[in-house]
């Protein structure tokens, strides 16, 4: 069998409190700085057969991120972000 190459990425679905990393991405309501993040809460969604996990976290209010796609992301967020902390709009020392 052949031995994969590149980091691992997380199979396990994340619960509320978990620390995961998110991108940084534009929004209607303001700019999201990717980073660290805590998991607000996990749910699983089922539509047409298929079931989608989607996580929110507390420092992006209103998004919802599908955890399939994200969590194989983490080992390059992380790379790129390390121990930075997520946020809204502006950042700043006492931003979680």
């Amino acid at each position: 069998m052949p031995k994969a190459s590149g980091p691992r990425t997380p199979v396990k679905s994340p619960k509320e409190g978990d620390q995961i990393y998110v991108r940084s991405h534009q929004d209607e309501d303001g700019k999201l700085f990717g980073g660290l993040a805590t998991v607000e809460h996990s749910e699983e969604i089922s539509d047409l057969g298929k079931t989608i996990r989607f996580v929110a976290v507390k420092e992006h209010p209103g998004v919802d991120y599908n955890w399939a796609m994200l969590s194989k992301e983490q080992a390059k967020l992380k790379k790129k972000f390390g121990n930075q902390k997520a946020c809204f709009e502006y950042c700043s020392d006492d931003d979680p």
